[in-house]
């Protein structure tokens, strides 16, 4: 039986059913079968002859295509000068590949995340029941609220995974209903979320995870910029002595890190966290709470949390929303909050 030859990076994980959820940032997931062993193979950023080991086989020929492209193009130009201008636009507009952009303020007062009216309902279930949430840019807002009260839909209605029924969703100023596949795209890419259990890929390694979402989105980045701005996620997160662990070796804390630095490495604006510390010891969730603090410092990012973790909350909240029965009921401080004299509300803070 023949060995089966990949000759870049891409089919080789279309192989082994690696599928991405378009556009957001960390997010992919990862079809096993129980009957399949998965191919053996080499490190996914290995240097070969002084190539990025993603770039393909046959880049000559498309180095020759894209030449006879630019002759037909400049040629065009020339029959049609009308059209030159527009065509130069066009191509500015579209983004670079070969570098991280920085975060595309969008308005210096305006929020980066407005929602109005919002409802979703999953048949006769209300689960969202007209939520008005604002989030400045900057900002760290913390959702509260008890076990199906509506926190993780409405996080997943912001990236689009769920869609809301009514209300109106605006990130960055833009309408999400209103964007074509492209925009949506765009805003997807610089909203990153981080799931509960960090969402690793188990047969690729810490470094290999990191790559992933460049590979996907920054095809065109030189190896080494690749590899510098690994470094300085694992750096940021305390873990670069982990580069090249799996991460079945890694405690709950570290996968967490991990997600965390794998999110981060498309430098998004805003960051959506569900349950950051749950399942981790005392110790290590104020490890977490203190980096989500640090990052929302370093790269001025507005945060959305949503937490059962009093101690997390009381770190990292510039402001707490209340949500119960799929509407926000109070918002605050912590501290004001804390001495509110509603029974509900009080319910959270008695064990603190």
């Amino acid at each position: 039986m023949k060995q089966k030859i990949f000759y870049n990076a891409q089919e080789q994980d279309a192989a082994e059913g690696v599928a991405e959820q378009d556009g957001v940032s960390g997010v992919a997931t990862r079809d096993t079968g129980a009957d399949s062993a998965p191919p053996k193979r080499e490190s996914l950023l290995e240097k070969k002859d002084g190539q990025d080991p993603n770039e393909d086989a046959g880049s000559g020929t498309n180095a020759d295509a894209d030449s006879e492209a630019n002759a037909r193009a400049k040629k065009f130009g020339k029959e049609h000068p009308e059209m030159a201008g527009d065509m130069k636009a066009q191509a500015d507009e579209r983004p670079s590949e070969d570098k991280i952009d920085e975060p595309k303020l969008s308005g210096d007062d305006g929020p980066v995340v407005s929602i109005k009216g919002l409802y979703k309902a999953f048949k006769e279930h209300e689960v969202l029941r007209g939520v008005d949430l604002e989030v400045k840019r900057g900002e760290n807002v913390v959702v509260l609220g008890k076990s199906g009260s509506g926190k993780s839909v409405l996080i997943k209605c912001l990236v689009g995974l769920e869609w809301p029924d009514a209300g109106e969703l605006k990130i960055f100023g833009k309408d999400i209903s209103t964007l074509n596949y492209r925009d949506l795209n765009d805003t997807r890419l610089r909203t990153g979320f981080l799931f509960q259990n960090a969402a690793l890929y188990d047969s690729m390694t810490v470094r290999e995870n990191l790559s992933f979402p460049l590979r996907q989105h920054k095809k065109k980045m030189p190896y080494e910029k690749k590899n510098e701005l690994i470094m300085e996620m694992l750096e940021n997160v305390g873990l670069a002595d982990a580069v090249d662990q799996m991460p079945s070796k890694l405690s709950g804390g570290q996968a967490k890190r991990i997600g965390l630095a794998r999110t981060l490495i498309l430098r998004p604006e805003v960051m959506l966290y569900d349950e950051p510390t749950t399942g981790l010891d005392t110790g290590t969730s104020k490890e977490i709470s203190e980096l989500i603090l640090r990052m929302q410092k370093k790269y001025n990012i507005s945060s959305i949390l949503i937490t059962h973790d009093m101690a997390c909350a009381k770190m990292t909240a510039d402001r707490i929303v209340m949500m119960k029965e799929g509407q926000i009921v109070a918002q605050g401080t912590y501290e004001e909050l804390e001495k509110s004299d509603d029974e509900w509300i009080k319910s959270f803070f008695d064990h603190v």
